[in-house]
């Protein structure tokens, strides 16, 4: 049975589950990231590495984000929110090249998205971070075969 890195749990206002690899070899626990802090120190303590995973955690991590924004915010609000925490999780590794292609590709994502509403938005996105994850699976298995 493949075990998963990273993986978001629920609708847009779930979480993501990873593995603490700063304990591999020796123990392999899972924790749950809820918050933009949360994240931004798992990124920054290697909980999650490898440039693709980190890239996923990005993603993932700006939709953590919009979860403080109420779903009948005004969409700028959420926009404002976004960009905020985009910047906060891009100062977690600083040169990770992933992190901020990453968080560049949410916000573009987030620019394209004119008429949805706060709660659209935050779908959106939600699929957005599942599409770099997808798009990195199907690299690995391509790499693989």
């Amino acid at each position: 049975m493949p075990v998963e890195t990273i993986k978001w749990v629920g609708d847009y206002n779930g979480y993501v589950d990873m593995i603490d690899q700063t304990l591999l070899p020796v123990s392999y626990e899972r924790v749950a990231i809820k918050d933009v802090p949360a994240m931004y120190d798992a990124i920054k303590r290697l909980v999650v590495r490898g440039a693709p995973a980190i890239g996923i955690a990005a993603g993932y991590g700006a939709v953590l984000g919009l979860q403080k924004v109420p779903d009948d915010a005004e969409v700028f609000e959420a926009r404002a929110q976004l960009e905020k925490d985009c910047v906060h999780l891009a100062e977690s590794r600083p040169t990770a090249v992933n992190l901020s292609w990453a968080l560049n590709r949410m916000l573009w994502t987030a620019e394209q998205s004119e008429a949805l509403t706060t709660r659209e938005l935050k779908q959106r996105l939600l699929r957005e971070a599942q599409a770099i994850y997808d798009e990195d699976a199907e690299m690995c298995r391509a790499m693989g075969a």
